[in-house]
This record gives C-alpha cells, structure tokens and sequence, in this order.
C-alpha cells in the first residue's frame, strides 16, 4: 500500500518532467502537508522555487505543472492560488478505501522493516535538589 504522500510525489516527479523537463529529485521537498486544513491535504510551493530560475511568474509555472499532473485517482483536482501555490485535498473514498485496507491487515497496515534492531529508549529526569 502507497502512501498518500508517496504517490504525490511520485506524480509531481512526472509532472515537473512533463510540464517544465525538470528533475523533481533535485527540488526536495515537492510536497508537503498542508499547514491549515483549509488550504487542502497537502500543498506544493514548487512553482515558487523554481520562479527565479526559469524566470517565469510562479502562478503560470503552477497552472502548468497542474495541467500535466495526474492525481484524479486519489485527489481532488488540485488548486493553484497565488502567489504560486498548489493545495491537494485527498478524495474521500480514497480515504475510505485506505481504511479499510488498513482495517483488514493484522498489523493495521504497517510493515515490519527488513533490519530490525532494539534500541533502548532511557527517561531520565532532572534532580531539582541539585
């Protein structure tokens, strides 16, 4: 199971490739979370870093990133709004088809890694009568 995250990126890589011929890789991070729900899920300022360097305005670098990314699997059609931004609200049956995945696996979805090590985690707390 992909991530929500993940598969962003993944199509933000493409995007950029298509749209601009630009590597996504070097131009870490293409997504993130959004800082206020109201903006979406997630958002990408993407355009707005690359605005000095293909001196272009950051809103037309968006509108073209947004006209070759394909997220209509599991996002809403995604947002452009100024100066340069791209907001992303996840599909609610995206979300439910998730749950359920999740729900139906014994470790609720979460993979066990391939080189697992203990690590003790110690609590200690400060002595105030020092």
């Amino acid at each position: 199971m992909k991530s929500a995250f993940a598969a962003l990126t993944s199509c933000f890589d493409q995007a950029l490739l298509a749209a601009l011929d630009i590597d996504g890789t070097e131009l870490a991070p293409l997504v993130v979370p959004s800082s206020n729900p109201k903006f979406g899920d997630f958002q990408s300022n993407v355009a707005m870093a690359l605005a000095k360097r293909l001196k272009m305005n950051p809103q037309k670098i968006a509108e073209h990133i947004v006209d070759k990314l394909d997220v209509n699997e599991f996002c809403e059609a995604p947002q452009v709004v100024r100066p340069g931004f791209i907001n992303l609200r996840l599909k609610k049956s995206y979300l439910e088809r998730q749950l359920q995945s999740m729900s139906q696996s014994e470790r609720l979805g979460v993979a066990i890694p391939e080189n697992r090590q203990q690590v003790i985690v110690d609590y200690p707390s400060p002595n105030i009568a020092k």
